[in-house]
Formats: C-alpha cells, structure tokens, sequence
C-alpha cells in the first residue's frame, strides 16, 4: 500500500462551500499532468523582462539548493530599472525628515560607522504565486519565482529615527527610492514609495542593508543602499533609498494604495499589504515528472511566513484528499524559510497532484483555492490582475509511470 495519511484533506473548491478544488478543474489538472513533462513546462517561469524599464528575474524553486540563495540567483523585481545614480554610489546620501525634531542627511560613510548588524532574511515579491497566466507572464502562477533567502548585513534603523525625533502623532515612515517613473499606459510620473507603520521602522530587525551574502549590496538589489524590513512583503523594502520621512497621517502614495493592495470586486474598502503570509513552495519533483513505481520519492520544497513561527508543513500526494506530515530540514530561524522534506514510494502508476499545506504556529494554513477565486485579492489599479499576498497551497502535476 502506498503510504498515506489519515488527515483529510479538501479536494474541491465551489463559491458556496468555501475552498476547495471542483471535479472538473482536479481532471483538468490531472490531464495536464497526464501530458508529461513538455505539457507542464508551461507551469515554470525563468528570467523575464517586463514593459518598459521594469524587471522581473526570477528564481525558479527547483533550483533550490541550499537555505541560501546565491546572489546571482537571487529574484529580482523593479518599475523603472536600475537609476542611474546608483551606479555611482560614490557620494551617496538619504535624507531623514518629516514630522521631525532634528532633520538631517547622512551619507553612506556616516552609515557604515554604525555596529554592522547581519541576519538572514527571506524575501517574498508581493505577486508571487499570484499572477497565474495573467498578462505577460504566462504559466502556473505558483512557479512565479518570486522568493529568495540571503544573508543581508546593515545598519539598525531605529538609532536613526530617534536620532531625528519623530514628533507626537507619528503614525508611519515613508521609504522613498530613486528609481522613478511612468508606468505603462500613463503619463504621470511616481517615485517608488511605501511606508511602514511606526513600530515595524523602530523594530529591531528593521535595517538599512548595504550588504548581501558577504559582500557589497549589488546595485540590481538595490545597492548602494535599500530599506530591510523582515517579515513583511518585499515591496516594503525600498531600493535605492534616498529618503526616510515621518508622516502623522496614512500614507497615501501611489504605490501605497493603487498598487500592491488587495481588493474584492464591490467592496470599497482597499487593504493594504502587511506581514507574510504563511507560504509553501514544491521544489521537486518539477511540474511533469515521471516518478518511477515502487521506489521512494523525496517531496522537498520551503515554507515560510506566518505568525509564531512555523508549526508544520504537510504534504498530499492525491490532490489534497489526505496529508502526510513534513519533515523540516532547518532550524525555526525569525524571518527565515525552512526547508522541508516527505518520502513517499508510489506503488501504483497514473497522474497524481502533489500538494503541500504550511502552517504557523497561531494555526492559520495556507488556503486551498487563490485570492481571486475567492473574489477578494488583486489589484485595483486596471493596470494588472495580480493577486497580491496570493498564498494558496502549491499543486505539482506528476506522472507515476
């Protein structure tokens, strides 16, 4: 008998009974699977370049080869490319103001005098695992690639700010890049800005990073200088910084609240992006697979995000009708994936649908169907259709053969 699991899963998905999977898209799914592995190429996404000068590059999950991501490998996402300034960090500077007691500008020198502070931190895109075939993207969205874990090395943000005394009343810090520009089908130009709330900038973690994987931050990820900010999505941290601002009031950027937000179709209220939610990645098998019978399979893959650190991660190897438990292969780092792994021997041929389920340690799991199945997570903006904060259980066509 194959092993399996007695905790059950939920293997449909219908707009009455909540989320979960219906008949039609589980064949379709497992016919796609039935196709092989030239069929399911399509689910994968490599290195793309988007309109205009925005960049996406990404980093495919099967490439996973270690808890940390090599830098050249590490996913890559900006609006306007690289400013030309930031090619010559030589005299670079950011300039701490607001609703402030002391404002004032410090140059990276300035910066670097500080205790250098270092942690590994994994970085989520806030569409990751959310565009599913929308736009120019095409494929599978949980192939995104838009996850990566580095070691970055800093500066404390907090000695900063209360260097320059945020007033009474100070409700959010505003982080604003060099890069800047018009998107696509406008003429109004935006400088890349987004604001975190108060305590999140005063955190410990928080950081201004001028290094990444020992050495010097690369200008694609943001060099000379980029905001860091642990546990929150990674449009939150700013490349390029050249201002920090202390506002009293919301912020209410462009980048603030017409993109990266979550939005339901007639709902008028617009939610903002937060902490990570808790995610899983399916690094092997790939998409298409062909899995010999009786002999053992490692389901490896990451789990990341959350809120108490992660509980556990579960893996399903028939489309989410039963899970068998995970092992983790990395020690509960803060703000870190874990990788984990499930063996598996299948003893009888045929597609299969693997599945994998996170979560942490408040009990929340990952969901069975995305955000916009739900009708409540993409953009509002007209300009995308991406579901922002999309954390939706991984699912990877296999063939038993």
């Amino acid at each position: 008998m194959e092993r399996r699991s007695q905790t059950r899963g939920r293997a449909g998905y219908s707009a009455d009974a909540g989320p979960r999977w219906t008949r039609r898209g589980l064949l379709t799914a497992l016919g796609a699977a039935a196709l092989g592995s030239a069929a399911c190429r399509r689910l994968g996404l490599g290195r793309h370049a988007l309109h205009g000068g925005s960049r996406f590059d990404s980093f495919p999950i099967w490439r996973l080869d270690g808890f940390v991501t090599p830098t050249a490998a590490f996913f890559v996402r900006d609006h306007f490319g690289i400013p030309g300034d930031a090619l010559h960090g030589e005299g670079w500077t950011v300039r701490v103001e607001g609703d402030v007691e002391r404002p004032f500008e410090l140059s990276l020198a300035e910066i670097g005098a500080a205790a250098l502070v270092e942690r590994p931190v994994t970085l989520e895109c806030a569409g990751n695992a959310g565009r599913n075939g929308i736009g120019p993207w095409t494929g599978g969205g949980r192939a995104y690639g838009g996850a990566s874990t580095a070691v970055f090395g800093g500066h404390a943000l907090a000695p900063l700010l209360e260097r320059a005394g945020p007033k009474p009343g100070v409700v959010e810090i505003v982080f604003e890049g060099a890069d800047a520009g018009a998107e696509r089908g406008s003429d109004e130009r935006h400088v890349f800005a987004r604001s975190v709330p108060l305590a999140k900038a005063l955190a410990p973690e928080s950081m201004l990073a001028t290094r990444m994987n020992g050495d010097t931050l690369p200008v694609r990820h943001g060099g000379p200088l980029r905001a860091l900010f642990p546990g929150r999505y990674a449009t939150d941290s700013v490349k390029w910084l050249r201002r920090i601002r202390a506002i009293s009031a919301p912020f209410d950027g462009y980048y603030q609240s017409r993109r990266y937000v979550r939005k339901a179709p007639g709902d008028p209220n617009v939610h903002q992006l937060g902490d990570l939610r808790v995610q899983s990645e399916i690094a092997r098998p790939r998409p298409g697979a062909k899995l010999p019978v009786g002999l053992a399979v490692d389901v490896v893959g990451v789990a990341w995000g959350g809120h108490g650190g992660l509980a556990k991660v579960e893996v399903s190897v028939d489309g989410g009708e039963t899970f068998a438990p995970a092992t983790f292969l990395d020690p509960d780092r803060p703000f870190c994936w874990r990788r984990w792994r499930h063996t598996w021997t299948p003893e009888r041929p045929g597609p299969r649908l693997l599945l994998a389920r996170a979560t942490d340690g408040t009990g929340a799991s990952q969901p069975f169907a995305s955000g916009e199945e739900l009708g409540r997570s993409y953009s509002v903006s007209g300009l995308d259709r991406i579901q922002y904060a999309d954390n939706a259980v991984p699912i990877v066509p296999v063939v038993v053969a």
